[in-house]
């Protein structure tokens, strides 16, 4: 991996300096601690799960890093070196490829973000409606075909804006941090090992039980429970 990319959430603040010089000197486990508590205390940023994935790929979790990267490309989803990162370090872990309807799903979603969409669907909405009414006042047919193209991009950024919604928050996403995770055919222990999955894995979390959680593997299609701890949710 190349040398990290730092770009500070308010770079002046002592708390981003003193993580910064926890990284430069090789002191990682800090430097976690110290952008953890950034990021709980003055909120979520891409910039901040970015150093955070950083420290955690060079301490050598790469589950966490993998998390933390996702984390960041939902809030910056055109950030190139957010994306880099992530990709290297899924390769390093050789993970399976992806079906090819999850890949052009996360491509189509990973563009822009919900409130991105959200404004260009209202916006587009709002100019399709001015430009029908005011066919309706005139009669002239370059307002009909105008009104027409509008609504076939109105609808198109509507779709759009429904399958982020559906990729991002009504599907559960996850990821084990720690591995390999036994996935087991219960939630319990009684439970007989299914099959197991290696730390950065993505999954999907489909429901959860006190200490254990289903979870779903799309490139396999297959199911089982696994204990909580192996992993943590994007």
């Amino acid at each position: 991996m190349t040398a990290p990319l730092f770009v500070t959430a308010g770079g002046a603040h002592p708390d981003v300096t003193q993580a910064q010089q926890a990284f430069e000197q090789g002191d990682y486990a800090r430097a976690i601690s110290l952008y953890e508590s950034i990021i709980t205390a003055y909120g979520a940023t891409a910039a901040g799960y970015y150093n955070l994935g950083n420290c955690y790929y060079r301490n050598r979790q790469p589950g966490h890093a993998i998390v933390s990267y996702e984390r960041a490309l939902r809030l910056s989803p055109r950030d190139g070196d957010i994306r880099y990162n992530l990709d290297f370090v899924r390769e390093q872990l050789k993970q399976p490829d992806r079906p090819l309807s999850e890949i052009i799903t996360g491509a189509i979603t990973s563009y822009a973000t919900i409130n991105e969409l959200s404004v260009a669907t209202s916006f587009l909405f709002i100019i399709m409606s001015c430009a029908l009414a005011a066919f309706m006042l005139s009669r002239r047919r370059f307002l009909i075909l105008a009104g027409a193209g509008l609504v076939v991009l109105t609808a198109g950024s509507a779709a759009w804006l429904g399958l982020t919604i559906r990729n991002r928050q009504l599907t559960s996403w996850g990821v084990v941090i720690s591995g390999p995770a036994d996935v087991r055919n219960g939630p319990g222990m009684e439970n007989s090992v299914g099959f197991t999955l290696p730390e950065g894995r993505k999954i999907i979390v489909l429901s959860e039980k006190d200490e254990w959680a289903a979870i779903g593997l799309a490139a396999e299609g297959l199911k089982g429970w696994v204990e909580k701890k192996y992993i943590d949710k994007i």
